[in-house]
């Protein structure tokens, strides 16, 4: 271990600083250190750091360093609240106290006035650390200091008022983070400190939310997948179902509705899962709502400076790697910087207490691989030597249905095509197996940075903007040529506007924006063999240079590696406009919330299944799949098709209205209605076409048709929503509620429609039983007005037997009703000692889907 220690030292005793930075095994530690009160934690160490005259002389050193971290937060503003009543000593209400909650970090105050209960609700408020002081003529003023406040949570703090003085003061200090009290929501919330000490692999601040009791990681999950990213089961819901935001502002795509954006982990503040109940400002979704919330600055500058790695020089071998083996390659370095606090310039600009700055990078190198193996044929197979399969295996020639003696192929009867396929299937490396280390590689980059802007003690802003440039390069798969590799850029902006009009009345606006571009590109793409499939010679399999699709057909040899990409060259594009508005207005002992939450989504899709052709070999025709491969007698192939890119848009809209009613000093009500309106989801570009919905024609009859709608119109969405508190004890509450959720169609569902006549026109042949009898194949077809390549089969890879043609209409969609949700909570909750707690809860829900519908036409034989 290396250590470096650089200090400085006041007499003054206004300062005392220095910067550490040590090597240990696989991390570089940065700490900074001073004195004063205001403090957190870097990496372990402390940041004390207040002085006008410290902050001078030390940001030039911070900034040359990068260091930086975070002490305050930003969250989704809705249900993140202090309430409360207050009381004489007697236990009555008092009516007219004031109410101001400060922040400890930022030292932004929030006013309240209690009721003629005696409650008090200060609503829309940035998580964090509060004091709260109440006054009120005749009493003595009471402070309640170190009240933790989470992201959604609703913090109850009661306070019983002594008679005295107003001028003397009596100070109460908070010892334990609460639990909820005042709503019926099911959630978790991991904040600063869990994200910074919990160990977390990757730096993913979103695989947090698989710490809790029901929800785990997707299967979709795989940040080399198409499209790169990951999302969470939870709740018993699909996990196409799920919300996944960043400050409020979604940050998944709807392609799949995964993410691939994961800022900084020193970034983010507080990670919030909720699952099972929902109040109603919530909607669009019915699954496991995830929400990360960025830190803003505070009244101190803090930074952190770091390097993760994970090198195979630090490990041993695998205990069956085979003696003087290369060991699998592993190089991760994850590194980078984060900063944050007042924007202060000297004898300029003093932003103390109202304007705060939070700035990140990260970048990641991974290189990894995973040990696979497969068979692929032999030298000798491939010279049509088979004898290797006698006595369990004899092959057949399926042109005459003779054996082939000593199972050798004749060169008369082996495809030259397969011959050339050959160049791209791995030679074995022992026997017939072969074995790769197939990569897994990823390189990101990403900055993420946030203003915080206080005006006067009535207006809250903020902008935040996250970055993200993410190449990957993998597919788990041994054969190299099958490899996928490309692109997926991310920007998500996210504007708050949080205005206080009273203390009884505040209204919180959100607006954002979250754009995917993400290409899925195969071997040849990359390496810019434009021509490869069509040097084949397979009469009508020329994708590659007439659709300008790079690859050759998939080669599908059952039990055996093939080659080509199907699901690759696809490019895609994912947009997102999310807004919301909501104002709060506390009358008596209501709580009452409205507001409406608005999202654009535009998807854009250039992709299809197997885009530049099929053959499958199955081992019908000789008896062995690889013999099939080798003679050119495939048992079904498939044309190529365009891939034309499709744009789907849609509207989702939702309006809703709740009451947080205080019915009486324990009972807490959340009564609320939501209406969800997704609009009609419509071709942008027209570029589509499905079945009507009596599955008798192709719709619309022109084409392009820019506006083209898929499905019916529904305004039955109505959402009820209930809940409830119960407070049983200050340590115990019971909790329950439920409710209606919808969850609309994925608008990349609808680009499928792309595939359709006469956009995609393709053909699927199957092979008849071995027969002396060649049929000619068909060259077109006026039932289906599909084209159909000359020679069929005859000619592909060099023999041929008779086919049929089979023609795919995708998406017949004719329904209207999206998938619906019932669901319903209940759980009980005790506080034990200092910020330990309790819960035990029972989730229930059903669900119903709605489905799209695939036809095909009949089969028929020449």
């Amino acid at each position: 271990m290396s250590y470096l220690s650089v200090g400085h030292e006041a007499d003054d005793n206004y300062w005392i600083a220095w910067l550490t930075l040590r090597q240990e095994v696989g991390r570089l530690r940065v700490t900074a250190q001073g004195t004063h009160s205001n403090c957190i934690s870097i990496l372990g160490a402390e940041v004390n750091v207040v002085q006008r005259k410290f902050v001078s002389l030390c940001m030039p050193l911070m900034l040359f360093c990068l260091v930086a971290c975070t002490a305050a937060n930003a969250q989704v503003a809705n249900n993140t609240s202090l309430v409360g009543t207050v009381t004489d000593p007697g236990g009555d209400a008092i009516a007219g106290a004031k109410v101001t909650a400060t922040n400890e970090g930022t030292g932004v105050t929030y006013p309240a006035t209690t009721n003629g209960d005696g409650y008090y609700s200060v609503d829309f408020i940035l998580a964090g650390v509060y004091d709260i002081v109440v006054e009120h003529p005749g009493f003595t003023k009471t402070l309640q200091k170190g009240i933790v406040v989470q992201s959604n949570h609703a913090v109850r703090t009661d306070m019983a008022l002594k008679v005295g003085e107003v001028s003397d003061i009596i100070t109460v200090e908070a010892t334990t983070p609460p639990i909820s009290t005042d709503d019926a929501t099911l959630l978790e919330t991991l904040d600063g400190r869990s994200i910074t000490d919990l160990p977390l692999n990757g730096r993913d601040a979103l695989r947090l939310a698989a710490t809790t009791s029901n929800v785990t990681v997707g299967p979709k999950s795989d940040f080399t997948g198409i499209p790169p990213g990951e999302d969470f089961i939870g709740a018993g819901t699909r996990e196409i179902t799920n919300s996944l935001t960043l400050d409020g502002i979604t940050i998944m795509n709807n392609l799949i509705t995964v993410t691939s954006v994961t800022p900084n982990l020193d970034a983010v503040q507080e990670v919030q899962i909720q699952n099972g109940n929902y109040t109603a400002q919530y909607g669009s979704y019915m699954g496991v709502h995830v929400n990360l919330t960025t830190k803003s600055g505070t009244n101190s500058v803090h930074g952190a400076l770091y390097e993760f790695v994970r090198n195979d020089l630090f490990d041993a071998h695998p205990y069956f790697d085979a003696p003087g083996s290369a060991k699998q390659p592993l190089r991760i370095n994850q590194f980078g910087t984060e900063v944050d606090g007042p924007v202060y310039l000297p004898r300029i600009y003093d932003g103390r207490n109202k304007t705060f700055f939070t700035a990140s990078y990260e970048g990641l190198r991974q290189i990894k691989s995973l040990t696979l193996n497969g068979t692929t044929l032999t030298d000798a197979m491939r010279g049509g030597d088979f004898s290797s399969l006698l006595p369990d295996t004899q092959l057949t020639n399926p042109y005459t249905g003779q054996p082939f003696v000593g199972n050798i192929i004749p060169a008369q009867y082996m495809s030259s095509v397969a011959q050339k396929l050959l160049q791209y299937l791995p030679l074995p490396q022992s026997g017939n197996t072969f074995t790769s280390n197939s990569p897994s590689n990823i390189t990101t980059n990403k900055t993420l940075e946030r203003i915080d802007q206080t005006i006067g003690d009535k207006v809250r802003l903020f902008v935040r903007y996250d970055w993200e440039n993410l190449t990957f390069f993998g597919g788990g798969d041994p054969n190299p040529v099958n490899l996928t590799s490309g692109p997926a850029n991310n920007r998500n902006i996210a504007f708050g506007y949080t205005h206080i009009f009273s203390p009884s009345l505040v209204n919180d606006f959100r607006l954002g924006r979250n754009h995917l571009v993400t290409n899925a590109l195969n071997y040849f793409a990359v390496k810019g063999l434009a021509t490869a499939g069509t040097d084949l010679g397979i009469p009508g399999f020329t994708g590659d240079t007439t659709f300008s699709n790079p690859g050759i057909p998939d080669i599908n040899v059952d039990s055996y590696i093939g080659a080509g990409n199907a699901g690759t060259n696809w490019i895609q594009d994912d947009t997102t406009w999310h807004g919301y508005d909501q104002i709060s207005y506390t009358h008596g002992k209501h709580n009452i919330m409205a507001g409406l939450e608005f999202r654009k989504l535009t998807t854009g899709r250039a992709a299809a299944n197997s885009p530049r052709g099929v053959f499958n070999f199955t081992g019908e025709l000789t008896g062995n799949a690889a013999a099939d491969f080798i003679v050119g007698t495939p048992a079904s192939d498939q044309t190529p098709l365009q891939e034309i890119k499709g744009i789907v848009a849609e509207w989702r809209d939702g309006f809703f209205v709740l009451d947080n009613w205080q019915a009486t000093r324990k009972l807490t009500l959340n009564i609320g209605l939501r209406y969800e309106l997704p609009t009609v989801p419509y071709s942008v570009n027209g570029q589509a076409r499905i079945l009507n919905a009596d599955e008798t024609a192709l719709i619309p009859d022109t084409i392009p048709s820019p506006g083209f709608q898929f499905i019916k119109p529904n305004h039955d969405n109505w959402a009820p929503r209930l809940g409830f508190a119960y407070r049983l004890s200050e340590k115990t509450v019971v909790r329950g509620g439920g409710g209606f959720y919808y969850n609309p169609n994925q608008t990349n569902s609808f680009t499928l429609s792309t595939t359709n006549p006469p956009f995609g026109l393709s053909a699927t042949y199957s092979a008849v039983a071995p027969s002396t009898a060649l049929q000619p194949c068909l060259t077109s077809s006026e039932k289906t007005r599909i084209y159909l390549r000359p020679g069929c089969i005859n000619g592909i890879l060099g023999r041929s037997v008779s086919c049929g043609e089979m023609l795919g209409l995708s998406c017949n969609i004719s329904v209207r009703i999206p998938c619906t949700s019932i669901g319903a909570t209940m759980t009980i909750s005790r506080r034990l000692v200092r910020d330990r707690f309790s819960r035990g809860a029972q989730i229930s829900s059903g669900d119903k889907f709605a489905r799209f519908r695939t036809t095909k036409s009949p089969t028929t034989t020449d």
